[in-house]
């Protein structure tokens, strides 16, 4: 699995899921890239 580079905005939103819905970095990751808010 590559490590996909994220821009400042898709951090924010990785760790704001990851902090507020208690996800694990890999399931913020794939809400995001499916156009999860």
């Amino acid at each position: 699995m590559t490590k996909k580079k994220f821009s400042k905005d898709e951090e924010t939103a990785i760790r704001n899921l990851m902090k507020i819905c208690g996800y694990n970095r890999e399931l913020a990751i794939h809400r995001i890239e499916r156009g999860m808010p």
